[in-house]
C-alpha cells in the first residue's frame, strides 16, 4: 500500500479546494499541526488513537471526502487490519491536546483556588459549630450554603442537544472541567448547571439543535459552520468572540 495515499488524499483535495491548513484549523479547532501532520502521514504527538480517528473524520468530512473510506487508509498505515472498535471519545481531558485561550485558564485557575478556599473556611465553621453545640446555627449556616450552591433555590437551567450529523463538540458546565466528544447522527444529550454553559467549540453547529429549558437556542445572527465561546445562561446567549 502507498503510505502517501491517506495524506494524499487529504491535501490534494484541500488544495484543490483552495483552503488553507490556518483556516481549516480555525474553522474546526484542529490545532495546524495535527493537521500538517495527517497531510504527512505522520501522527506522532497526538493525544492518542481516538484523537486521531476524531480529527481524521472531522477533517475528511469538512472536505465533503468519505471518512468510511480514509478510516481504512489510515489503518492499513498505521498496520491494524483487525476490525476496527467502535469509535468515541477520550474519556479524560488531556492537557495540550486542545488549547483553551489564556482567558479561559486563568478563569479555571482561580474558581479551583476558590473552591478550595471555600471548603477549607466551611469544614472551620462547622467544627466551631459542633464544639459550641450551636446546632441550630450549624442547620441554617448548611441551609444557606445550600441554597447559595443551587443558585438562590432556582431550578436548575436544562440544556439539550439533538443531533443529526457527525460533530465535534466541546462544553464547559458551570465552572466544571471541559467537557469533550465526538457527537453522531441519533445521539441525545443532556446537561444541567445553576449558572451558565459554555459552548467552547461546536465544529458543526448545523448538526445540533439546542433547547435551554425546552426553548430553541437562539444564536441571533451568528454566521459560519462552527460555534466558539458562547455563554447561554437565563438572560440569554452571549458571544464570547
Amino acid at each position: 500500500m502507498n503510505e502517501n495515499l491517506l495524506g494524499g488524499k487529504l491535501k490534494n483535495e484541500r488544495e484543490a479546494k483552495g483552503f488553507s491548513l490556518e483556516k481549516i484549523s480555525d474553522e474546526l479547532r484542529i490545532p495546524l499541526k495535527f493537521l500538517e501532520g495527517m497531510e504527512r502521514n505522520d501522527f506522532t504527538g497526538f493525544p492518542g488513537p481516538t484523537y486521531e480517528r476524531a480529527f481524521l473524520r472531522t477533517y475528511a468530512k469538512h472536505l465533503g471526502l468519505n471518512g468510511d473510506e480514509l478510516m481504512l487508509l489510515y489503518r492499513e498505515l498505521k498496520g491494524d487490519t483487525a476490525t476496527p472498535p467502535e469509535l468515541e471519545p477520550e474519556k479524560e481531558f488531556t492537557p495540550g491536546s486542545l488549547r483553551l485561550s489564556l482567558r479561559k485558564r486563568q478563569f479555571f485557575k482561580i474558581t479551583e483556588g476558590a473552591k478550595f478556599g471555600a471548603l477549607i473556611a466551611l469544614s472551620i465553621v462547622f467544627i466551631i459549630l459542633a464544639v459550641l453545640g450551636i446546632r441550630q446555627c450549624g442547620a441554617r449556616g448548611a441551609a444557606g450554603a445550600q441554597a447559595a450552591a443551587s443558585g438562590s433555590g432556582q431550578p436548575r437551567m436544562v440544556l439539550t442537544a439533538d443531533v443529526t450529523d457527525e460533530c465535534w463538540f466541546e462544553i464547559v458546565t458551570d465552572n466544571e472541567p471541559l467537557n469533550k466528544m465526538l457527537l453522531k447522527a441519533g445521539d441525545k444529550k443532556k446537561w444541567e448547571a445553576n449558572n451558565e454553559f459554555v459552548l467552547v467549540n461546536i465544529a458543526n453547529k448545523d448538526a445540533v439543535r439546542f433547547e435551554l429549558d425546552g426553548k430553541p437556542v437562539d444564536f441571533g445572527s451568528h454566521k459560519g459552520k462552527s460555534i466558539k465561546d458562547f455563554t447561554l445562561r437565563r438572560q440569554g446567549v452571549e458571544n464570547g468572540q
